[in-house]
C-alpha cells in the first residue's frame, strides 16, 4: 500500500505542490472538484429545460475551478472535455459562436474516444459508432457557428467532410444546399 501511495505522490507531485502553495488542503481540492461536478449536473439540467443562460453560468464556474489545476495534472482532462461537450450547444443557442468554435476545435482535436464515450461493455463497433455520432454533432455545431460568423469557405469545407461522414443526414444536406444558393 505504501508503494502505491508513493507512486501516486510522485506522479502527482506538481498537483500536490500547487495545492500546498495555494494554502489549501487536499480536502479543499476535492471539495472544489465535487462542487464543479455539481455545477455540471445542474448545468445539464438547465440545458434539458432550455435554460441556456443558467446552464452556461454553471458550466463556466465548473471550468474556472477545474482549469486552475489543469496544468498541474492530466487527471482532469476528461472532465474538462466533458464540460466543453455539455456547454457547446448552450453556447450556440446564446449566440456565443466564437466560443463554439474554440470548444469544438478542442473537442475535435482531442482523443477520438473522448467524444461520447461508449460503455466499457459495448463492442468496439458500438464505441466507434457512438464516437462518430458525437464528432458529427460537434462538427455540425462548428459548421453552423462558422456560417453565423460568415466564414462561408471554412463552413463549406467542414460540411464537405460531414457529408462524407454522414451522407444521409438531412441537416447537413440542407446546410450544403443553402450554401450553394
Amino acid at each position: 500500500m505504501n508503494t502505491l501511495f508513493d507512486a501516486v505522490e510522485k506522479e502527482q507531485s506538481n498537483l500536490l505542490q500547487f495545492i500546498k502553495k495555494k494554502s489549501s488542503t487536499p480536502q479543499s481540492f476535492f471539495d472544489e472538484l465535487l462542487q464543479a461536478e455539481k455545477d455540471v449536473r445542474i448545468g445539464c439540467g438547465h440545458v434539458q429545460d432550455l435554460k441556456h443562460s443558467s446552464a452556461l453560468k454553471h458550466f463556466h464556474h465548473a471550468l474556472k475551478v477545474i482549469e486552475e489545476y489543469q496544468s498541474k495534472t492530466e487527471l482532469l482532462d476528461d472532465l474538462i472535455l466533458s464540460i466543453r461537450r455539455e456547454r457547446i450547444s448552450s453556447e450556440f443557442e446564446m449566440g456565443n459562436f466564437e466560443t463554439v468554435l474554440a470548444d469544438a476545435t478542442i473537442l475535435l482535436e482531442g482523443k477520438d474516444d473522448n467524444t461520447d464515450k461508449a460503455d466499457k461493455n459495448n463492442s468496439s463497433i458500438a464505441k466507434d459508432e457512438k464516437s462518430l455520432n458525437g464528432r458529427v454533432k460537434i462538427m455540425k455545431l462548428f459548421a453552423k457557428a462558422l456560417l453565423k460568423l460568415e466564414k462561408v469557405q471554412e463552413a463549406n469545407e467542414v460540411l464537405g467532410k460531414l457529408a462524407l461522414l454522414s451522407p444521409h443526414d438531412n441537416d447537413i444536406t440542407m446546410l450544403l444546399k443553402a450554401l450553394r444558393l
